[in-house]
């Protein structure tokens, strides 16, 4: 089992921790609900009645094997204490994952924001029956640090939010973003989203009302990185949109070709 922390007031980690949890219930398909279960537990129980938690929920997850569990207040005091959250203020609940094997008795700790081979990599030696490589291959090298590009920057804090040219996930899709937004907007706002809440402006309020699960965290990224990351996300852009003028320019041939052999 995987179990963390939550709370759906959360405008910081919550959102995130739980996007890139999400994913890790991707890779694990159908293993999830039948060898794999996640809890996520909320630490705000007096504010997070179970229609709360399904709304939050139902942004990242729709399927079986993962619960969002609340409770009373003095029966979920009981749980943090045990599990070790000791904390009394909800920003400082804990966020690393708890992983178990109830019936071997192996318990750890992982930090969500491990890399995702490595933490399915921990997963699987907790599942006997699993094969202990992810879902994808792990060289040697993904051991290694890695340094901070924005294609690892997205990867790392966009990615499980975010898609470039598929289609939304929990947030909006970047495909062309730098073209819809101002060159300072979009960097002030990946630096810190909250100001742009608090003085509700008008494009951040759209974005309130598209996504009404989840906020934006602040990430505390540097000019550099965020400058990166736009970079990055601009240049997969350009990629998918010459991906996408490529396959239109071969459907525009072949309907000329089918046409002119009409014709005669």
């Amino acid at each position: 089992m995987v179990i963390n922390f939550v709370y759906t007031a959360c405008s910081s980690l919550c959102p995130l921790t739980t996007a890139r949890l999400a994913r890790i219930a991707d890779r694990l398909g159908d293993r999830l609900g039948r060898d794999v279960f996640f809890y996520s537990i909320s630490v705000d129980p007096e504010r997070d009645f179970p229609e709360a938690l399904k709304s939050f929920s139902s942004a990242f997850h729709d399927g079986p094997g993962w619960k969002f569990l609340t409770g009373k207040p003095e029966d979920m005091a009981k749980i943090y204490y045990a599990l070790g959250n000791r904390s009394r203020e909800l920003s400082g609940h804990m966020n690393d994952l708890i992983l178990g094997n109830a019936g071997s008795g192996e318990w750890s700790r992982n930090s969500i924001f491990s890399e995702e081979d490595t933490l399915l990599l921990e997963i699987n030696a907790l599942d006997h029956s699993a094969d202990p490589t992810p879902a994808q291959s792990v060289s040697g090298s993904d051991f290694l640090p890695i340094p901070e590009t924005g294609e690892h920057l997205f990867g790392k804090l966009c990615a499980p939010c975010h898609t470039i040219g598929v289609g939304p996930r929990v947030g909006p899709d970047l495909l062309d973003v730098s073209g819809r937004r101002s060159a300072e907007w979009l960097a002030a706002f990946i630096k810190k989203p909250s100001d742009f809440h608090m003085r509700h402006d008008p494009m951040a309020e759209e974005l309130a009302q598209d996504f009404p699960n989840v906020r934006m965290p602040d990430l505390r990224l540097g000019d550099a990185d965020v400058a990166d990351l736009i970079i990055y996300v601009d240049s997969v852009s350009r990629r998918v949109n010459g991906i996408v003028a490529s396959a239109d320019a071969g459907a525009g041939e072949a309907a000329h070709h089918e046409t002119h052999n009409h014709q005669n």
